[in-house]
């Protein structure tokens, strides 16, 4: 569907192509919208993306040349127009594709009823990141998303004279994957636990947790949770620490 949309704006990008006022519908569904679709629409085209297995984030990259046809023209797409080659038929995993093409091919008439493609793109690029952000908060036990709840946040502080060797060691604490806590992967043993409080060694308990270390954590700050601590502390206040602990040459 979505290749459907690129190869017929790049023909509408040309004035005398025959492809001009073509609608934008499927075969199980009549879509219909005027300027600022409602969200229910989207919702009804991302089923067919859904039984197509056609992938999210394919959606979300669509790239038309510059400047873009629609910008130029009131385009509209048809869906009920794009074709499966022979090739494409009959793959194991494609059956509800085949459906919904040969079920196009068996229309007789559409209803000439209109919806714009800008109006239709963001919404599409809304929804995409919706269903992202509901995966990732699926995701709660995974370390990541303490560092990284909301999906598309920037958290790359570099601060004044930052080098490439502490750039580094903030990816890698961000990650929560350092040579000091991992290398037991490496070496294929046990996870290793602290020696003083018999916890699980990890990025964040080095950071935050371990009890022997809070006099000097309050040296450079004074943050309880790694969200806090990527966004409010300069990167440089936390090489401190770790140099000050003598593990900043491990990261």
């Amino acid at each position: 569907m979505k290749l459907a949309f690129n190869y017929v704006l790049k023909l509408k990008s040309l004035p005398r192509n025959p492809c001009h006022d073509v609608v934008f519908e499927t075969p199980l569904s009549n879509f219909s919208a005027v300027t600022k679709s409602e969200a229910n629409l989207v919702a009804n085209i991302f089923e067919h993306f859904k039984n197509a297995n056609i992938s999210l984030n394919i959606i979300d990259n669509l790239h038309v040349q510059c400047p873009p046809p629609w910008e130029e023209h009131n385009i509209t797409v048809d869906i009920s127009l794009t074709k499966q080659s022979k090739e494409n038929t009959s793959i194991q995993g494609n059956e509800n594709v085949d459906k919904l093409a040969k079920a196009a091919l068996n229309r007789t008439s559409t209803s000439g009823k209109l919806i714009c493609y800008s109006d239709l793109k963001p919404k599409i690029n809304t929804y995409i990141k919706s269903v992202w952000q509901r995966d990732w908060d699926a995701e709660g036990a995974n370390k990541l998303h303490e560092v990284l709840p909301n999906l598309g946040e920037d958290l790359h502080r570099r601060g004044e004279g930052a080098g490439r060797k502490r750039e580094t060691a903030m990816c890698r604490l961000r990650v929560g994957h350092t040579w000091l806590t991992q290398r037991y992967l490496l070496k294929n043993e046990e996870q290793p636990f602290c020696y003083a409080c018999d916890s699980l060694y990890t990025v964040r308990h080095i950071l935050i947790e371990r009890p022997d270390f809070q006099d000097t954590r309050r040296k450079y700050f004074s943050v309880t949770d790694l969200y806090r601590l990527f966004r409010e502390v300069n990167p440089s206040r936390i090489v401190g620490y770790l140099k000050d602990l003598g593990v900043y040459g491990h990261i």
